[in-house]
């Protein structure tokens, strides 16, 4: 299995970070948002069925893990209604904060990981396609090579089954992979989108 929570040593900090003690990797606090706020509460509520139906799934030699799963689903749903209502209820508020009250409460129903099966299949794919996307890789130029470089980590970031839209799709269509996110990637200017800016830097730094 390829998961950080496997490595038997102590993570550190990025030490790239130019200040680790301040930085703050949440972009949204929730509590003062209320327009991101209701988009985020409502998009874990939406995705509340498929992560039930994958903790389902993970354990199919488990005789009560639909009733456990049920559990998880009506505490999550209640945490998530309270925050509705009252955004302090459980101190700080972020999309980060959300996904640890997640992971808390699949871990207080013995569900230490709903998407073991998905994320073992996915490596093993991911493993056989390694050497030819880096031969792949290595045939651009610089510029192309970053270009790919980027548009590869957003393709990533939207090949996620924890959000509903792609957990649909990839439920429908068991054929759509990391190519296909890639060809659902926006066309530049990205929402944020510092691409060549970064690149200019690169470029100094490689010189």
């Amino acid at each position: 299995m390829l998961e950080m929570d496997r490595l038997e040593r102590q993570l550190v900090n990025l030490p790239l970070l130019l200040d680790a003690s301040s930085y703050v990797p949440d972009t949204v606090d929730l509590t003062e948002d209320a327009m991101a706020r209701e988009y985020w509460l409502s998009c874990f509520e939406d995705a509340l069925d498929g992560v039930v139906k994958r903790a389902v799934a993970s354990q199919p030699l488990a005789l009560d893990a639909a009733e456990r799963a049920e559990k998880f689903r009506q505490k999550y749903r209640h945490k998530l209604q309270t925050l509705r209502h009252q955004p302090f209820a459980y101190g700080s508020l972020t999309v980060r904060s959300l996904l640890d009250t997640r992971e808390h409460c699949l871990n207080e129903f013995n569900f230490p990981d709903p998407y073991s099966k998905v994320k073992q299949r996915e490596n093993d794919v991911a493993l056989k396609h390694f050497q030819k996307v880096v031969q792949a890789l290595e045939s651009l130029n610089m510029e192309q090579r970053q270009f790919a470089l980027v548009k590869g980590l957003l393709a990533g970031n939207v090949f996620d089954w924890g959000a509903k839209a792609v957990s649909d799709v990839l439920e429908t269509d068991p054929a759509f992979g990391f190519e296909e996110a890639k060809k659902q990637l926006q066309a530049r200017p990205w929402l944020v989108d510092a691409y060549d800016d970064w690149l200019e830097r690169l470029k100094i730094i490689v010189e």
